[in-house]
């Protein structure tokens, strides 16, 4: 299931991870349908067979009745080792690439493209960069908009302006598309149960300053999935941030030479706006960013956890469940 996510007010900082999706969809089940409803989800969840994987949320544009939607580029090393001057762009300009067009994906996805590809496109003219996103000449890229907001500081007792304090954030948008997420449900009914949950969501906002207006869109909702995979692929990307359990560690330290990641340290924070309370940061939890390439183990189908990172107020879980797509090794042209 895919969600889409637009309008005009924007995301405090940057587009909800999936950590943040994964939390906001909880709290709106709980909001909706009642504590029980939630505690028998993250039964679920303890148990590592969660009822639903959610990916982060990547940027789509979309302009005369036409739509294209984005992904992570695969965290591929961009020439073999002391090969990085045949490139015909430089290796910088290669990372700097955020997102790829699913057409572009799917290409890298079956081992038809890699990272010496994109470049050689680049600079044929068959391919074009615009705000960190690549796709082929003729697919329309998101025009992704970050600016700074200045904010007055408020006296919380008197409900009045703080001379003195002046402050900005940053918010970050899409003009003329938005943002997206995919649902992979496991459970029956759970789709429909997720859809309530992000129609609640469009209203309320999702991430920080959502009681100022930061967070809110406009919903839609489309079926499958973007990209399929490779069911004879050798590797997984996940499309979401992915914390290993403690046996998957082993599994990857043992098969390190397979690995291509990024380690991207996340500190959670609690919802205020349904469950305040003093503390309000969770522990620091290291994660595997979006668009990291690691080795199946098996025939598993589900990878990561989400740990209690919290005991009190009540017991609080982070989301690590990797949203895995199968690829084949891509080549190096």
């Amino acid at each position: 299931m895919i969600v889409l996510m637009s309008g005009a007010s924007g995301f405090l900082e940057t587009a909800p991870r999936s950590d943040t999706l994964f939390g906001a969809i909880c709290w709106a089940i709980r909001w909706i349908e009642g504590e029980p409803a939630l505690l028998d989800l993250l039964t679920s969840v303890d148990a590592g067979d969660p009822p639903f994987l959610v990916t982060s949320a990547f940027p789509y544009a979309e302009a005369e009745g036409r739509r294209t939607l984005f992904l992570p580029r695969p965290l591929l090393p961009p020439a073999p080792p002391g090969h990085a001057h045949t490139l015909p762009v430089s290796p910088k300009s290669l990372r700097r690439i955020r997102w790829v067009s699913t057409g572009l994906f799917d290409e890298i996805l079956a081992g038809r493209m890699g990272m010496a590809g994109l470049a050689a496109g680049l600079q044929a003219g068959e391919l074009h960069v615009f705000h960190g996103a690549i796709g082929r000449t003729g697919e329309i890229l998101p025009r992704r908009l970050e600016t700074e907001v200045d904010r007055n500081g408020i006296n919380r007792l008197s409900g009045a302006v703080e001379k003195g304090i002046l402050f900005t954030t940053r918010v970050e948008a899409v003009q003329g598309g938005g943002y997206y997420c995919v649902i992979r449900p496991r459970q029956a009914g759970i789709a429909e149960r997720i859809a309530t949950a992000f129609r609640l969501l469009a209203d309320r906002g999702i991430g920080g300053d959502a009681s100022v207006g930061r967070g809110h869109f406009h919903v839609a909702f489309g079926d499958g999935e973007p990209v399929s995979g490779h069911p004879d692929g050798e590797a997984l990307v996940t499309l979401s941030l992915f914390h290993p359990s403690r046996d998957e560690m082993g599994h990857l330290a043992a098969n390190w030479s397979r690995l291509c990641y990024v380690v991207e340290p996340r500190r959670g924070r609690l919802e205020q706006m349904y469950a305040p309370h003093r503390r309000i940061w969770k522990p620091v939890l290291l994660y595997l960013a979006e668009g990291s390439i690691f080795p199946p183990a098996d025939d598993r189908e589900i990878y990561g956890c989400a740990p209690i990172v919290l005991e009190e107020p009540f017991r609080v879980r982070q989301n690590g469940f990797a949203f895995p797509v199968r690829m084949r090794h891509a080549v190096s042209v």
